[in-house]
C-alpha cells in the first residue's frame, strides 16, 4: 500500500490490495482493491491523520473511482473520528452500483 495508508474492513483477507503505476488519473501511481474468488463482505484503504488544520472548516474529498465487475457496490467515504475513535461523522459521498458500474451515482 502507498505509504500512510492501511487495509481494513470486514474480511480484508479476501480481497487483493496494492498499488497500480501503470493505471492513474494524476501523479504516478493508484490503490487498487480486487475481490479474490469468494470474497464476502466489504474491504477498504483508508489513511489517518490529524484534522487540527481542518477544524471549524469546509472539507471536499475528491478521487477517481474506476471500476469493473461490482458485484455489489463500490464507493468513497470520508468519516471523522474524535481521539478516543468514535465515530463523530460518516458520508458515503458516492457509489458505484451492480446495476450501472460505469457510472458514479452522488449520494442523495
Amino acid at each position: 500500500m502507498p505509504t500512510g495508508w492501511y487495509v481494513t474492513g470486514a474480511r480484508p483477507d479476501d480481497y487483493e490490495f496494492g498499488v497500480d503505476t501503470q493505471i492513474f488519473h494524476s501523479g504516478r501511481a493508484s490503490a487498487f482493491i480486487q475481490a479474490r474468488p469468494g470474497a464476502k463482505e466489504f474491504a477498504s484503504i483508508a489513511q489517518l491523520f490529524k484534522a487540527d488544520a481542518y477544524r471549524g472548516k469546509r472539507v471536499r474529498l475528491s478521487a477517481m473511482l474506476k471500476t469493473r465487475d461490482v458485484a455489489n457496490w463500490a464507493g468513497l467515504w470520508l468519516r471523522v473520528d474524535d481521539a478516543l475513535h468514535n465515530v463523530m461523522e460518516f458520508d458515503k459521498m458516492c457509489r458505484a452500483r451492480r446495476d450501472h458500474p460505469d457510472r458514479v451515482h452522488p449520494h442523495r
